[in-house]
């Protein structure tokens, strides 16, 4: 064997090396481990901040299904919002930015005028949809989907055409894209006051449908006025 040749150095250079090795990839394991499950946390807190979102949004915004093509539907009053003190003249800007309720606090706003705001899910086999109103005398719309946002212009009776393309008297024809949630902004005001009108479900009774239902639901009302 060659003098400059030392068996126990060799093996003590070996283990050194070795334990150095074992000592870098169990520290590169560990550091792998806590970013690993640093990962995971982010990951199980972003999902639950998402839940929590959806679920305070399904409670703040109840969103009505269109589904029935054989009838018209009426909007159950927990899927509209409402907002005060504010006329027809109220921006689109401003009806999104509102602080919207779920009732009206006062009957006077039946007289000064007040917006109705509700989402509907279309899942009927047309685009072309009917929204009925309950005899209004006034009416201002906006609508806002993927199409864009619609306004629709203040209508009053008897100083507007009663039958224009978009609408018969206050009953409107709106233009909802299939499987799609769309947000409605409806005006209502009755001015005289009618005690009739200050019930739930009287002036802001929101029915909607097939257009072609629509129309005949008003077609028949009016002839059996007269």
């Amino acid at each position: 064997m060659p003098p400059f040749f030392n068996p126990s150095n060799t093996r003590f250079n070996y283990n050194s090396q070795t334990c150095s090795s074992v000592e870098k990839h169990l520290s590169y394991s560990k550091a792998t481990k806590n970013e690993t499950t640093s990962m995971k946390s982010r990951h199980l807190f972003y999902i639950l901040a998402l839940m929590l979102f959806s679920i305070e949004l399904a409670k703040a915004e109840e969103v009505f299904v269109l589904d029935t093509e054989s009838q018209l539907q009426t909007i159950d009053r927990k899927h509209m919002q409402f907002l005060e003190g504010y006329d027809e003249h109220a921006t689109f800007e401003l009806l999104q930015k509102a602080d919207w309720q779920p009732e009206l606090s006062s009957h006077q706003s039946f007289v000064e005028g007040y917006w109705v705001k509700f989402l509907v899910r279309n899942e009927l086999e047309t685009t072309t949809i009917g929204l009925f109103h309950n005899l209004n005398f006034e009416k201002k719309i906006f609508v806002k989907n993927s199409f864009g946002v619609k306004e629709y212009p203040y209508w009053k009776y008897l100083q507007d055409n009663y039958v224009a393309e978009n609408h018969l008297g206050s009953d409107y024809r709106l233009v909802l894209p299939q499987q799609e949630v769309t947000v409605v902004y409806d005006f209502f005001r009755s001015k005289p006051f009618n005690r009739y009108y200050s019930a739930k479900n009287g002036l802001d009774r929101l029915i909607l449908g097939n257009w072609k239902d629509v129309q005949s639901t008003e077609i028949i009302s009016l002839v059996s006025m007269y």
